[in-house]
């Protein structure tokens, strides 16, 4: 039996790959048992046999009990050495069904069913009965215009693309357009109108069920209809802590977050453990949560790749500097390593290791 799997021996420098990889090394120091998985035979043997088969003979064998995979590089080497495609829903779906609270994966893709696909997402919260605004999915919604949609969630109200990031495919509508008919567009939410002058969304980050970090963003009510011009509502943009915060949505819980003055209360603090715990394809999480007039909490969206180590907001962990990538990179490194002590059991190791990487 193994500790750790990792689908891949090289990655780009400075990627969330290569902080895994060096969290493997350190993991190799403390004596817990790390492989890669081994290219050359899974090519000979996967000539014969489905790549699910060998993958599954591969780890019935070494029983791993954490893998962190990159399923795009991986399906991307197999393809190239094998001269031939294969299905890249074999590996998506393998480790994501075999490996469901066991998975790190550094893969822009997702396989159906994750937590971080906008579809899916909506469906898991309201079968947990998770605060979010109410939705309207386009798969499951006949009369898709923009009447019809603004009877039941009022107007102007937001829509969704899939496959966008950091608030590209996210659009605010007060009139009919074609951009409500776009293929990509999967849903449509009530607006939630936001406490005046307040940064309106709160991003918690969590690691598994453990909060590692929260900032604040600005608010976008300001927004009007960009239906024409496309615009996003860009919601990434951190804040800084002030006296003008409403009191109602602090409370006794500290966090590491870049804005480390800030707590949480206890609602909030629960709502983010329990969707950091919820099984999907990645412990590291962003979920941000908006905060109506009235003070009440709805649940936006969760993250797998939710800060940069370029833009210096990476985990949102303390030491982070804007614009000092190999810093950031080893501080992430740092941080991250006491978690998967953490995660692969040894609980008293953690908290020497935890003390001893982050302050490396």
């Amino acid at each position: 039996m193994i500790d750790l799997l990792l689908t891949y021996d090289r990655t780009r420098r400075f990627s969330y790959g290569d902080v895994y990889l060096n969290v493997a090394r350190n993991l190799l120091n403390e004596n817990f048992k790390v492989t890669v998985l081994d290219i050359e035979n899974l090519i000979a043997d996967t000539k014969s046999v489905p790549v699910s088969v060998y993958l599954q003979q591969y780890t019935d064998h070494f029983k791993p009990k954490i893998v962190v995979s990159d399923h795009a590089g991986l399906y991307e080497t197999i393809s190239s050495v094998q001269n031939s495609p294969i299905i890249q829903d074999e590996i998506e779906d393998f480790f994501s069904t075999e490996y469901q609270g066991r998975l790190q994966c550094n893969s822009p893709l997702s396989f159906p069913g994750a937590l971080e696909l906008k579809v899916e997402f909506i469906r898991r919260m309201r079968d947990e009965k998770l605060p979010i605004p109410q939705t309207i999915l386009h798969e499951d919604f006949d009369d898709w215009n923009y009447n019809s949609l603004a009877k039941k969630l009022g107007s102007p109200f937001v829509i969704k693309e899939t496959g966008q990031h950091y608030g590209k495919g996210v659009h605010l509508v007060n009139e009919e357009s074609a951009l409500l008919h776009k293929d990509s567009v999967v849903l449509a939410q009530r607006r939630i109108t936001s406490v005046t002058d307040f940064p309106c969304t709160l991003r918690v980050m969590t690691f598994g069920s453990e909060i590692i970090g929260t900032f604040l963003l600005y608010s976008n009510d300001h927004l009007l209809s960009n239906a024409k011009d496309h615009t996003a509502m860009l919601l990434n943009t951190p804040i800084k802590v002030n006296d003008s915060i409403p009191s109602k949505f602090l409370g006794k819980l500290s966090n590491l977050g870049l804005n480390s003055n800030l707590e949480l209360t206890d609602e909030i603090h629960e709502l983010a453990t329990t969707i950091g715990g919820l099984h999907s394809r990645s412990f590291l999480r962003g979920i941000d949560i908006k905060f109506s007039e009235d003070g009440l909490p709805y649940v936006l969206e969760a993250q797998t790749g939710p800060a940069s180590l370029q833009k210096g907001t990476y985990c949102s962990i303390q030491g982070i500097k804007k614009g000092n990538v190999s810093h950031n990179f080893q501080t992430a490194v740092n941080f991250l390593t006491p978690r998967f002590l953490n995660l692969l059991g040894n609980q008293n190791q953690y908290k020497a290791q935890s003390e001893q990487y982050n302050h490396a």
